[in-house]
């Protein structure tokens, strides 16, 4: 009987793991690079994003990134208010030196924008910023 038991608060436990896990990110709230570990600053970001209005991000790599040889991968992956996000897409950026800038056109009934960057260093060793999870960019019309 306590067996069963066990097993039963392992599962309830397992159930509300996503819950809490998502509590952290705020709905309308954008979520933005913070840090000093960050190789890049935003130069300028359109927020929010807007149903069929083009979206865009410039970032500039630092200097000692750049002169290391490092290449950035912006990548952005479009949500929408039904919970469905699309895949991820590897943006074909406009590069002028150490300055990267992409643009999408997100489509009706968007709730965000997310994004990250790639950094791939001399070595070919790649660091996702931020790791494991995005960047985000709310929409103007995105409800919870």
């Amino acid at each position: 009987m306590a067996k069963r038991g066990l097993v039963i608060l392992v599962v309830l436990t397992l159930l509300a793991l996503p819950i809490t896990q998502g509590a952290d990110i705020e709905g309308g709230k954008d979520v933005n690079p913070e840090g000093d570990d960050i190789p890049f600053l935003v130069l300028q970001r359109d927020s929010p994003s807007v149903d069929k209005v083009k979206w865009s991000l410039t970032i500039e790599m630092s200097q000692e990134a750049y002169d290391n040889g490092t290449t950035f991968e912006m990548i952005t992956q479009v949500c929408t208010n039904d919970g469905v996000c699309d895949p991820p897409v590897i943006m074909e950026a406009e590069i002028n030196e150490r300055v990267h800038s992409i643009s999408i056109t997100p489509p009706s009934d968007h709730t965000y924008v997310n994004w990250r960057v790639k950094a791939t260093d001399a070595e070919g060793n790649n660091t996702n910023y931020p790791h494991g999870d995005w960047f985000k960019t709310w929409s103007s019309c995105w409800y919870n």
